[in-house]
């Protein structure tokens, strides 16, 4: 009996030491809807072996309108997570992006816009893991309205969301800083989608340790 146990323990040290593999859950997520625009939808894997070692991460970012739409006003909330760079999809350029590369207007190459129904690639996005093992990784997209309030320089929109000139804009927006006696109006507020926080999930890097399981039979002990 007591050999079996300074066996077990032997075993069970083994197991606790033993080098842990970094691993990370890999999926599609749904499509999330937003009902003033259409629907985004997210999908990343890895690029490489050593990306996934890494914890370098390549996600595609796909947009169906539903309407007709010439831009698109999309925002990025990285959580664990570092952008690296972005790539605008050949339906687009980019009208303005920012300097971390978490806000970008995004300008429909075809002067006709996107049709509604049709999935485009709004962009693609490296991101490195930048949170503890077993910390949740998020890239959150978010979309907002573009009309007089959006201050993007060299850009001008109605309250309908169409571009104008500026000549255009003095004439129909006004002073669109002038704050709304309406408290629940805010100018330019993103939408999230849903009621549930949407998360695009990379998962960090995950430590998995391989359990081993043992028993004893005619005094031999096996690993299964």
């Amino acid at each position: 009996m007591r050999k079996i146990i300074m066996i077990a323990s032997v075993l069970m040290a083994a197991i606790l030491f033993m080098p842990t593999k970094a691993e990370a859950a890999e999926y599609e997520s749904g499509p999330i809807s937003f009902p003033a625009f259409g629907a985004v939808e997210a999908e990343w894997d890895y690029a490489s072996e050593d990306d996934r070692e890494d914890g370098i991460k390549t996600w595609s970012f796909y947009f169906t309108p539903n309407k007709t739409t010439r831009f698109v006003y999309i925002t990025l909330t990285p959580v664990n997570l570092n952008i690296q760079s972005v790539r605008t999809g050949d339906s687009f350029i980019a009208g303005y992006r920012s300097s971390n590369n978490t806000e970008f207007l995004l300008e429909v190459t075809s002067s006709s816009g996107i049709a509604s129904g049709e999935r485009v690639l709004l962009f693609t996005v490296i991101t490195e893991d930048a949170g503890d093992p077993g910390d949740p990784c998020q890239l959150n997209p978010g979309m907002e309205s573009l009309n007089c309030s959006t201050d993007i320089e060299g850009f001008y929109f109605n309250d309908e969301g169409e571009s104008i000139s500026a000549a255009e804009y003095e004439e129909v927006c006004g002073n669109p800083t002038t704050p709304s006696d309406d408290p629940d109006d805010i100018p330019n507020s993103p939408q999230t989608g849903s009621a549930v926080p949407y998360i695009a999930i990379g998962g960090c890097l995950l430590a998995i340790i391989d359990v081993y399981l043992f028993s004893r039979k005619h005094n031999k002990v096996y690993k299964i």
